[in-house]
């Protein structure tokens, strides 16, 4: 059978499927079977009259109405993401696993950065809420601020799973995946107690000038109580409010101190401040580890090849994404009234390198 040429003159109406059909010469429930990749259809289609349409179809270039298909079936194939940073690396590094798995899956992932501003974190649920996103998976910047939207989710049936925001998912009976703070702590301090150091210092960006104090004041917290429940000593504490290069802005500090009050380790609340520090207390003469150990958290691509690779606490990425995607998706296709919200946890490990020695 013959089909119609495509001819030069285009219209300034975007094709159909009842356009691809009337070029191709077939039935618009062919050209439905063809180019509805949701498995609807069950007519079968010859493998010569597959090809046809698939060339009239690119020819006239023809795109799936997205808003039309999902009208009917109820499904967008996309899931929200809202993040804190994507200047932090463990947020890149989760979107480009979760989008894999989502990929997959058939499922199209768009993600969006607050910055660790609530009132544009506010702005980006609602303009997934408006997009109609089947899913969302949400690292909270400040607990509780925008719980009114994260409810008006899941009451219209639109799920959602929290990125380490424990006692905030128990409390609010949402679902969470994330890592005890506690537990980055416990490898931290059972490796310096391991390795002989008593003075210790913590180093954290608690003046920072946005959210991001938040995960910084937390991790403090958790290592000096855990350090003086395990060695009755306390804990040396610096504080910086620079994210990115408070490290080596400390590291001055610390260069001047009498090596005698001087910390023999000191543990930092992120990598990239951990890193600062080394190359801070390089420039000043001291060597990391002979003169200070530093022990970081994120285990960031840098941090392995860094001039000094840093001992850090890894955080299990991927397995934190496998683990959202999971349960998100497990609501996808469970009736909302059998939804079932709880906790998982999953354990940092702790990646030994040179920047820490034993006493």
């Amino acid at each position: 059978m013959s089909y119609q040429a495509v001819g030069s003159k285009k219209s300034s109406k975007p094709p159909t499927m009842s356009t691809v059909a009337r070029h191709a010469g077939v039935s618009r429930a062919s050209v439905y079977a063809v180019l509805s990749t949701d498995g609807s259809s069950n007519i079968g289609v010859s493998e010569e009259t597959r090809n046809r349409i698939l060339q009239c179809a690119d020819e006239l270039g023809y795109v799936r109405n997205q808003a039309a298909r999902s009208l009917v079936s109820g499904r967008t194939h996309s899931i929200g993401v809202i993040v804190q940073s994507l200047k932090t690396r463990f947020f890149t590094d989760f979107f480009v696993s979760l989008d894999d798995l989502c990929y997959a899956d058939g499922f199209a992932v768009s993600i969006s950065s607050c910055e660790f501003d609530c009132a544009r974190e506010a702005r980006h649920m609602e303009m997934m809420l408006s997009h109609r996103v089947d899913g969302l998976i949400l690292a909270w910047t400040s607990p509780l601020v925008n719980y009114e939207l994260v409810q008006k989710f899941e009451k219209i049936g639109i799920p959602v799973v929290l990125l380490g925001s424990e006692w905030v998912a128990e409390e609010c009976n949402l679902t969470s995946v994330g890592v005890e703070p506690k537990d980055i702590v416990n490898l931290m301090v059972e490796q310096l107690y391991d390795c002989g150091h008593r003075r210790v210092a913590f180093l954290a960006a608690c003046e920072a000038h946005d959210d991001s104090r938040q995960l910084h004041n937390t991790r403090t917290n958790h290592f000096v109580k855990t350090w003086q429940k395990r060695t009755g000593i306390k804990p040396m504490r610096f504080s910086t409010d620079d994210t990115e290069h408070g490290g080596a802005i400390v590291a001055q500090q610390i260069s001047k101190m009498p090596i005698d009050d001087r910390p023999t380790a000191i543990a930092c609340s992120t990598d990239m401040l951990a890193m600062g520090l080394i190359m801070g207390l390089r420039n000043r003469g001291l060597n990391v580890p002979g003169d200070v150990s530093v022990i970081g958290c994120d285990d960031i691509p840098e941090s392995q090849r860094f001039v000094v690779p840093l001992t850090t606490v890894q955080l299990p990425v991927r397995q934190m994404a496998e683990s959202a995607w999971t349960l998100l998706n497990q609501r996808l296709n469970t009736p909302v009234e059998s939804w079932v919200h709880h906790v998982e946890l999953i354990k940092p490990a702790l990646m030994v390198r040179d920047s820490l020695r034993r006493l």
